[in-house]
């Protein structure tokens, strides 16, 4: 597949288009589509080094080489090698692809002062990056379509951008709202957004890297998390994987790798905004948080052992959860994740109300499976 140098053109009052066309490709599309308010634009980069993280993994999936036509960073390209074996021993499925360019590039700006983005969805995760670099030092939130939006796409993007733009406004901080079609080359099985969001985010910053020279990526895992095993989300290589998608005009870096799910949880609880815009839920279908997912349950499970539920009694329903308490904690139980059992460990220290039963049933079921 041909990756042809990026075409950044308006096409109405409001929004510009960065569009990589492609050649000889695998794929229905014609083209990666970017787009980004007119107002940021002036915030894109020429390089290809945007398309091609975006579209690396797809093409290791399907064994696809990549001619790259146009400037690419030498620093990234260099570490090509290293990124599609890291991705390959933990995605055995997937074949190292010959990646050609001719024009290489260094830095295509003097950086004299550090304008730092982050992506913001108004999760633990990034308000945990927002709490502890503080918000006035960051110069742009990210709000992106890259896939995080399941089925529900465009609609759900909508929907969150105008709930998140509200706590962004708050917080006196830009909130960048970029669209995409990169989730139509992620269509098979070994795709899935929970094994390579991180790319599909960082492409994103690699975008705009002409306007901002630090971008922190929200990390889900500790640091002792870390590590290689077939099939992991691709969050567990974070600390390893972020700094090899840095080039020279932008350093790509994990935040909160020393802190895990229930310590940041804790911290934002001290970040009056997560009281009225905290938003977890995986449910597509839920406007605000449903208090019924994996996510909302862990999340009020833990704000409720801290015991800041009064806090928190505008973006959860609390009497929902007291009714399926047991069942939550069964869950935790069961649960071998660090995550849940670092929730059912504090539960224990705080001398918290577990219900009983729910770990004697949890083990039973576990024996008779």
């Amino acid at each position: 597949m041909i990756i042809h140098a990026p075409i950044i053109q308006s096409i109405n009052d409001e929004q510009s288009q960065c569009s990589f066309a492609l050649e000889e490709s695998p794929y229905n599309e014609s083209s990666l589509k970017y787009f980004i308010p007119k107002q940021h634009q002036h915030l894109l980069s020429n390089s290809l080094d945007c398309a091609l993280i975006a579209l690396i993994m797809p093409c290791m999936a399907v064994n696809e080489p990549i001619i790259l036509n146009g400037d690419v960073s030498r620093r990234l390209f260099t570490c090509l090698p290293t990124i599609q074996a890291l991705l390959r021993s933990i995605y055995p499925e997937l074949n190292i692809v010959p990646i050609t360019a001719k024009y290489f590039i260094g830095a295509s700006k003097e950086i004299k002062t550090n304008t730092i983005a982050t992506g913001f969805s108004g999760g633990v995760d990034s308000f945990a990056t927002v709490a502890d670099i503080k918000a006035e030092n960051i110069e742009y939130f990210l709000f992106n379509n890259v896939g995080s939006h399941g089925g529900a796409g465009e609609r759900l993007f909508e929907q969150r951008y105008n709930y998140v733009v509200r706590c962004a406004e708050k917080l006196k901080t830009p909130l960048v709202k970029i669209n995409s079609n990169l989730d139509l080359f992620y269509n098979n099985h070994l795709l899935n957004f929970v094994y390579n969001h991180t790319l599909r985010n960082v492409s994103v910053a690699l975008l705009i890297q002409e306007g901002i020279n630090q971008f922190y990526y929200a990390s889900a895992y500790h640091l002792s998390d870390f590590q290689f095993y077939n099939r992991p989300t691709i969050a567990h290589i974070d600390p390893m994987l972020l700094p090899l998608l840095s080039t020279e005009n932008i350093a790509i870096l994990p935040h909160g790798t020393l802190l895990t799910r229930f310590a940041k949880t804790h911290l934002i609880t001290g970040f009056s905004e997560s009281y009225q815009y905290l938003d977890v839920c995986v449910d597509e279908e839920s406007e605000n948080n449903c208090s019924n997912c994996y996510k909302c349950r862990r999340t009020m499970a833990t704000i409720d052992i801290l015991g800041k539920r009064e806090l928190y009694k505008n973006v959860f329903d609390f009497s929902l959860y007291d009714k399926k308490k047991f069942n939550i904690f069964y869950e935790l139980y069961s649960d071998n994740a660090p995550m849940a059992q670092e929730i059912i460990e504090h539960a224990k220290k705080n001398k918290y109300s577990i219900p009983i039963g729910s770990f004697f049933i949890s083990k039973l079921l576990s024996k008779l499976k």
